[in-house]
């Protein structure tokens, strides 16, 4: 293997390992909205790249438009993926919300006019029966306060992660990846501000521990993560990127076992496989979304 291949093997893992943590920090803020602690990761990420990588050049008007409803898109998938971790376990939670890129890819024919491939198909029913398995058996068995709630929420946060993904495939080529970034990190901060004043709240971290996992999220899944998943589809094919992001709801669920003691109770692994299992079909597949993944 050549030497930039390499170079993009360890960066794909420990991109992999670095997106994993965002679950489990998540669980180590029980006292934190979910919506602020969105805001939160997403407004000091979008700070950090604006006032670090310092992304130059002007943009058009299109690119403002559709960065400002990717970043709505952004705020709803972490709002709403926040939000099922609070109901359903991790495991579920980061299963469901994984399916991102295959939807996407699923869209893209009708949008950007990829081709669909029969694979494609058979990886997208493969995973939507997981889907209904692990539903009907946190209704049975439970996992957390309101698991079939949290998985709903689970898969509004993939959908909105999908259309982000090819919003991002659109207008990839009239903006760099360090402008789109801080636009859609801050226009989805923005767009969490509101909800969370509308809702009566204050934008302050609710403690201490709260405001220092939201600079966690932002440092380590964020951009460490994202940042090195970027570097990883420079060297390696696209294809192999997608598939290694599956590892991601199994080192999640590990974390959360060693650190929390969380389980996934039996029901859960024969849906698991079926969805993961279909994201492997179906992504080897299926045309390349863009590279930055939304979902951890």
């Amino acid at each position: 293997m050549s030497r930039a291949g390499a170079r993009g093997r360890a960066a794909l893992a420990l991109a992999i390992l670095a997106v994993s943590t965002a679950a489990p920090l998540v669980r180590l803020a029980p006292d934190a909205d979910p919506l602020r602690l969105a805001f939160w990761r997403l407004a000091l990420a979008g700070a950090l790249v604006a006032v670090v990588l310092r992304p130059r050049g002007l943009l058009s008007p299109r690119a403002w438009r559709w960065g400002g409803v990717a970043g709505v898109l952004l705020a709803v998938h972490f709002g709403a993926w926040f939000w099922s971790l609070r109901l359903t376990s991790v495991a579920s939670s980061v299963t469901l919300v994984t399916t991102a890129p295959l939807f996407a890819a699923v869209i893209a024919p009708r949008w950007l006019g990829d081709r669909t491939s029969p694979r494609l198909w058979v990886g997208a029913l493969a995973a939507l029966a997981g889907v209904a398995l692990i539903a009907h058996a946190d209704g049975r068995a439970g996992g957390g306060s309101d698991p079939l709630l949290g998985d709903a929420l689970a898969l509004l946060a993939a959908g909105a992660g999908s259309v982000y993904l090819l919003i991002g495939r659109r207008v990839r080529a009239e903006i760099e990846v360090e402008a789109q970034v801080a636009m859609t990190c801050l226009a989805g901060a923005a767009a969490l501000a509101v909800a969370v004043v509308a809702s009566g709240q204050g934008l302050a971290p609710a403690s201490m521990r709260v405001g220092l996992v939201a600079l966690a999220l932002a440092l380590g899944p964020h951009l460490t993560g994202h940042g090195l998943l970027n570097v990883a589809v420079r060297h390696r094919p696209a294809q192999e990127v997608q598939l290694a992001l599956l590892g991601e709801p199994v080192l999640s669920s590990i974390l959360a076992a060693l650190l929390f003691a969380e389980w996934p109770h039996a029901s859960f692994y024969p849906g698991g496989a079926l969805v993961l299992g279909g994201l492997a079909i179906g992504l080897s597949g299926a045309p390349a979304p863009a590279a930055t993944e939304p979902h951890a």
